[in-house]
């Protein structure tokens, strides 16, 4: 990669062809919608930019999907499931210490391959949301703010309804 290409991460959601059991008979349709995560090029220009196609399993019906564009996919054969990322492979590049963390929160790939991209491009204060909650009046929820190599701090947030206390 050349000093003039960026690469910014970015999680996002695809659309798959399964349907959620509680949606089933629901009109109109409504397809499964998870969580990926895809890294995009800018060469030159801030305003333009191409997603690195990537792979990702469906969560609901492990479907394969090629991801094309922010919220694009197509869906793949079976055959192709060697594409896809391992979780093992991607823990390799997150430290023992934070790796421990973010396991304990039971996140889903996307996010493990979010903190991957931090550290593997050195994005310090790029920011890893471990759990959101949301209701009708607020969203509460922790991230993990990765400072550095070495140096991370965990951070809870509230939008919506003011805190109380």
């Amino acid at each position: 990669m050349n000093d003039s290409n960026k690469l910014e991460g970015l999680k996002h959601q695809i659309e798959c062809n399964c349907i959620l059991p509680q949606f089933v008979n629901r009109q109109p349709v409504v397809f499964h919608r998870f969580n990926v995560f895809s890294v995009i090029e800018y060469d030159g220009s801030v305003l333009e930019g191409k997603i690195r196609p990537s792979y990702a399993r469906c969560n609901n019906c492990d479907a394969i999907h090629k991801i094309i564009e922010v919220n694009t996919s197509r869906q793949l054969a079976k055959e192709e499931s060697r594409l896809l990322p391992n979780l093992n492979e991607v823990k390799l590049a997150i430290p023992e210490n934070v790796r421990a963390i973010i396991e304990s929160y039971k996140v889903d790939m996307a996010t493990w391959q979010e903190a991957e991209f931090i550290y593997e491009n050195e994005k310090w204060g790029g920011q890893v949301v471990l759990f959101r909650e949301e209701d009708d009046s607020k969203t509460i929820g922790k991230y993990l703010v990765i400072l550095g190599k070495s140096l991370f701090k965990i951070e809870k947030f509230i939008t919506g309804e003011e805190e109380d206390e």
